[in-house]
């Protein structure tokens, strides 16, 4: 299945564009989707000549695609964007010529190292005497919490765990997408609930789940790592319902 119909089937699946643009951090992105259209790439095009075509600048084109004029023949399709050649979220092109997601992820990862406030974040907040709370998707000390951060915001929890501990799911579901194509996450899994709750488990050393699986809570769905646009060891957790994300911390239950 080609990448453009695998992040699609995420979007879709009620992911907004939001997600494939951010990492941990990240600021929000306008939850609108890309404006514009697929391009079928024909033998020996350029991005100079699809530019012209189109009006758009071809670093942009590049930039969105995450494509070289050497590397445009193996691509069947692209994403040309519209006129004014900017995707929702984009900030002018830097030199080292990364994309977009992954240099927002990585700008915002520095926010999430240690400090001396990390013992004050708060643990969870839901009651499950009397609430239907998720399950902790890892065991390991609370880094980053959900909100603003250094004037950006970060739309999940950060918690650092050693490399290769195990990822459960926060509830039962399905999964909707398992792979890494969106950039920053590095290898990431995405359920969906019945509650009508989708999570996001990202930075995975190793996804143990295939799209389309059917997961229990508390299944082991991956393992800790450090891929994608993180500095160290950590699972990056997100609660979404439809297009917006929100703090997971009342959804899970206190622990000590």
């Amino acid at each position: 299945m080609k990448t453009r119909d695998k992040v699609t089937r995420v979007l879709n699946g009620a992911l907004i564009a939001g997600l494939v643009a951010v990492g941990c951090g990240t600021p929000r992105v306008p939850p609108q989707p890309l404006v514009g259209r697929w391009h079928k790439v024909e033998p020996e095009q350029s991005l100079e000549k699809i530019s012209r075509a189109y009006g758009v600048k071809p670093e942009v084109i590049a930039e969105l695609n995450d494509v070289s004029e050497g590397r445009l023949a193996q691509r069947d399709e692209i994403f040309v964007p519209t006129r004014d050649g900017r995707p929702p979220g984009a900030r002018s092109r830097a030199s080292n010529r990364t994309s977009v997601l992954k240099k927002t992820a990585t700008r915002n990862d520095a926010a999430r190292r240690p400090d001396s406030t990390e013992k004050a974040l708060p643990q969870g907040t839901c009651e499950e005497k009397t609430q239907s709370c998720l399950e902790w998707p890892v065991s390991g000390q609370l880094i980053a919490a959900f909100g603003p951060r250094q004037g950006s915001h970060h739309d999940g929890l950060d918690i650092a765990a050693p490399s290769g501990a195990p990822i459960v799911a926060a509830d039962s579901g399905v999964v909707i997408y398992s792979g890494d194509e969106i950039k920053g996450y590095g290898n990431l899994v995405i359920l969906r609930h019945d509650s009508g709750l989708i999570t996001v488990y990202a930075h995975n050393a190793h996804n143990k789940v295939s799209q389309g699986q059917e997961v229990a809570r508390g299944q082991v769905i991956a393992t800790v790592g450090s891929t994608g646009a993180a500095t160290r060891d950590h699972l990056h957790f997100e609660v979404r319902t439809a297009q917006n994300p929100r703090d997971p911390l009342p959804l899970l239950p206190p622990r000590s």
